[in-house]
Protein backbone atom coordinates (compact mmCIF):
# COMPACT_ATOMS: atom_id res chain seq x y z
CA UNK A 1 0.00 0.00 0.00
CA UNK A 2 2.68 2.73 0.52
CA UNK A 3 4.24 1.87 -2.85
CA UNK A 4 1.37 2.72 -4.13
CA UNK A 5 0.67 6.08 -2.15
CA UNK A 6 4.26 6.95 -3.37
CA UNK A 7 3.55 5.86 -6.98
CA UNK A 8 -0.03 8.27 -7.08
CA UNK A 9 2.65 11.40 -5.27
CA UNK A 10 5.14 10.24 -7.67
CA UNK A 11 2.28 10.75 -10.60
CA UNK A 12 0.91 14.06 -8.92
CA UNK A 13 4.06 15.38 -8.48
CA UNK A 14 5.69 14.92 -12.48
CA UNK A 15 2.24 15.99 -13.46
CA UNK A 16 2.88 19.23 -11.22
CA UNK A 17 6.11 19.47 -12.73
CA UNK A 18 4.78 19.71 -16.27
CA UNK A 19 2.42 22.78 -15.61
CA UNK A 20 5.22 24.66 -13.80
CA UNK A 21 7.89 24.03 -16.40
CA UNK A 22 5.02 25.12 -19.27
CA UNK A 23 3.51 27.97 -16.95
CA UNK A 24 7.34 29.20 -16.64
CA UNK A 25 7.83 28.91 -20.77
CA UNK A 26 4.22 30.76 -20.87
CA UNK A 27 5.58 33.41 -18.73
CA UNK A 28 8.75 33.92 -20.55
CA UNK A 29 6.40 34.34 -23.96
CA UNK A 30 4.32 36.51 -22.69
CA UNK A 31 6.38 38.80 -20.97
CA UNK A 32 9.07 38.87 -24.74
CA UNK A 33 5.31 40.20 -26.51
CA UNK A 34 5.18 42.65 -24.17
CA UNK A 35 8.34 43.93 -24.66
CA UNK A 36 7.99 43.51 -28.62
CA UNK A 37 5.00 45.60 -28.36
CA UNK A 38 6.13 48.36 -26.48
CA UNK A 39 8.88 48.60 -28.38
CA UNK A 40 6.49 48.82 -31.30
CA UNK A 41 4.05 51.19 -29.87
CA UNK A 42 7.45 53.23 -29.47
CA UNK A 43 8.02 53.25 -33.06
CA UNK A 44 4.89 54.09 -33.75
CA UNK A 45 4.89 57.43 -31.36
CA UNK A 46 7.97 58.31 -32.78
CA UNK A 47 6.44 58.22 -36.49
CA UNK A 48 2.52 60.16 -34.85
CA UNK A 49 5.66 63.21 -33.77
CA UNK A 50 6.89 63.08 -37.42
CA UNK A 51 3.13 63.53 -38.98
CA UNK A 52 2.05 65.74 -36.29
CA UNK A 53 5.21 68.20 -36.95
CA UNK A 54 4.21 67.90 -40.76
CA UNK A 55 0.85 68.51 -40.22
CA UNK A 56 1.17 71.86 -38.34
CA UNK A 57 3.66 73.07 -41.20
CA UNK A 58 1.05 71.66 -43.99
CA UNK A 59 -1.55 73.83 -41.67
CA UNK A 60 1.17 77.14 -41.16
CA UNK A 61 1.33 77.10 -45.25
CA UNK A 62 -2.28 76.47 -45.92
CA UNK A 63 -2.88 79.93 -43.84
CA UNK A 64 -0.26 81.87 -45.73
CA UNK A 65 -1.87 80.45 -49.29
CA UNK A 66 -5.45 81.47 -48.07
CA UNK A 67 -3.72 85.54 -47.19
CA UNK A 68 -2.11 85.42 -50.69
CA UNK A 69 -5.54 84.50 -52.28
CA UNK A 70 -7.66 86.45 -50.19
CA UNK A 71 -4.96 89.54 -51.06
CA UNK A 72 -4.77 88.82 -54.81
CA UNK A 73 -9.26 88.58 -55.11
CA UNK A 74 -9.10 91.82 -52.71
CA UNK A 75 -6.63 93.08 -55.89
CA UNK A 76 -8.47 91.84 -58.54
CA UNK A 77 -11.12 94.07 -60.06
CA UNK A 78 -14.83 92.61 -61.05
CA UNK A 79 -15.88 91.82 -64.55
CA UNK A 80 -19.60 91.92 -64.76
CA UNK A 81 -19.51 95.55 -65.81
CA UNK A 82 -17.06 94.13 -68.84
CA UNK A 83 -19.45 91.24 -69.37
CA UNK A 84 -22.65 92.94 -69.27
CA UNK A 85 -20.89 95.19 -72.08
CA UNK A 86 -20.42 92.15 -74.19
CA UNK A 87 -23.70 90.65 -73.82
CA UNK A 88 -25.24 94.36 -74.79
CA UNK A 89 -22.57 94.12 -78.04
CA UNK A 90 -23.75 90.21 -78.57
CA UNK A 91 -27.30 91.12 -78.41
CA UNK A 92 -27.09 94.42 -80.56
CA UNK A 93 -24.80 92.84 -83.26
CA UNK A 94 -24.35 89.24 -83.39
CA UNK A 95 -27.17 87.44 -85.17
CA UNK A 96 -28.33 84.02 -83.99
CA UNK A 97 -28.83 81.84 -86.86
Amino acid sequence: MKTLWKVILGIVALIGAIFVATSATDKKKFSKDVGDNKKKVNEVKKKSKVVETKKAATKTNIKKTKAKIKKTKASVKSTKPARAKVKVFEDKYRKVL
